[in-house]
């Protein structure tokens, strides 16, 4: 059978990591809340606000999956969770803060309490306005397009806020399991993300395609199969992850079918089927396939 890599489930020390972008996520959630605060329309706050602070969520918990080597898929998609439900705790927190901010000024613009300190009136505040509190009034309250017609509140609010969720988990935890599922090499310490694809092979019949996938070893998969015409809207890409710098080291081959499809004039898509996925492929199989490419 092929020798596939699959992730040791080992992971370095990533946890400070971990705590440093949780940090960041607090800090960058603290913008996201002001910027959420300029959106009056519910497609404000599911759109392309969202969408632009998950990836900068998400490229937190990959740098974190990255820099801390988490070659484990559970662990790097916990990673990736963990900070999209401080990120979202995070937000809720400081849209919190910025409302009790706003009604601390107006009592002091009011001057309802002259005798009392900004830090009292902020207890006072506080008092009356507290976080369940400032929740109901957000629900109630809720979002009205253009600032007219009737206002998008209650279930709708609740709705919005869980294809925020959403949005994010689609995101964050699966980028950062992605990564941790990635070739790994352990023999240098270091991911084998440098990827670089060493051919394309024309594919004019689905036999080729059996060849390919019945391999039982790297030799077979070397062993090319041979097109009977170049014309084909079908081509095998074959790809090698190795470490940078390192061509000379062991790698991890992958192929894939590619089917080039003419749609509309000058338009076309290419549709891709994984046919193997990262065999191991040794310093002189490497060497080897770059021969017979």
């Amino acid at each position: 059978m092929l020798n596939v890599y699959t992730p040791s489930n080992q992971s370095g020390n990533y946890l400070p990591l971990l705590f440093v972008g949780l940090g960041a996520t607090v800090g960058l959630s603290s913008i996201y809340a002001q910027l959420l605060a300029l959106a009056s329309r519910p497609e404000g706050v599911n759109g392309l606000i969202v969408i632009v602070f998950a990836f900068l969520v998400s490229i937190l918990a990959v740098l974190t999956v990255t820099l801390g080597r988490v070659r484990s898929p559970r662990t790097g998609a916990w990673i990736g969770i963990s900070l999209v439900l401080v990120a979202i705790g995070s937000k809720f927190a400081w849209q919190y803060e910025y409302h009790v901010r706003a009604a601390v000024q107006q009592r002091i613009l009011n001057n309802d309490f002259p005798d009392e300190s900004p830090t009292e009136i902020r207890d006072i505040v506080r008092q009356t306005l507290t976080f369940p509190a400032h929740l109901r009034l957000r629900i109630g309250k809720g979002w009205r397009f253009n600032n007219a017609g009737v206002p998008w509140n209650g279930p709708a609010v609740y709705t919005v806020w869980a294809l925020e969720v959403l949005i994010f988990l689609s995101i964050c935890p699966i980028a950062a399991r992605h990564l941790a599922s990635q070739p790994y090499s352990q023999h240098l310490k270091q991911w084998a993300t440098d990827v670089n694809i060493v051919m394309r092979l024309p594919v004019d019949s689905d036999a080729m395609i059996d060849q390919i996938r019945a391999a039982t070893t790297v030799d077979a998969l070397l062993d090319l199969p041979i097109p009977q015409t170049g014309a084909s809207n079908r081509h095998a890409e074959y790809r090698v992850n190795g470490v940078r710098g390192q061509e000379d080291e062991e790698a991890y081959l992958s192929i894939d079918l590619v089917t080039v499809k003419a749609n509309k004039p000058g338009s076309k898509t290419k549709p891709v089927r994984r046919l193997v996925q990262f065999p191991l492929l040794t310093a002189e199989q490497r060497r080897a396939l770059t021969e017979n490419t």
